[in-house]
């Protein structure tokens, strides 16, 4: 299965995975997976979830959910900002659950955002602690 693609930025603070296709838990899993193996995965401070060419239809709470336990039993706790990119202010109702509907063991902060450009700079805007 892909449906995904990780890019690296050349500073090597931002990882954007474009998703394409079913946007489903096993790929959601396997792009977090791979991405978590990277060799400068210590240096990321933020990643872009580019879902303009996704299906999110897909995409249930039941799956979430799947993909939070799964990722928490995985993983050690890292901060990481997370944007998604969407394609369409209808797509937002679902990042809403992806952003704030769920127990995630990581503090990570997520936003949803229609503009790329916006997506970067508040990646690279730092934690301030606030969403």
């Amino acid at each position: 299965m892909t449906g995904y693609s990780i890019h690296l930025d050349p500073e090597g603070d931002v990882a954007t995975v474009f998703f394409w296709e079913k946007f489903v838990s096993e790929t959601i899993l396997s792009a977090i997976m791979e991405l978590k193996r990277n060799a400068r995965y210590s240096e990321i401070v933020g990643v872009l979830w580019d879902l303009r060419q996704a299906d999110l239809s897909y995409l249930t709470a039941c799956s979430l959910r799947e993909v939070f336990v799964t990722k928490n039993a995985v993983t050690p706790n890292k901060r990481l900002r997370i944007a998604c990119l969407i394609a369409a202010e209808i797509d937002s109702y679902i990042m809403h659950l992806w952003a704030e509907g769920f127990d995630d063991d990581q503090p990570n902060i997520r936003r949803w955002f229609l503009d790329r450009d916006e997506a970067m700079a508040w990646l690279r805007a730092g934690d301030t602690g606030t969403a």
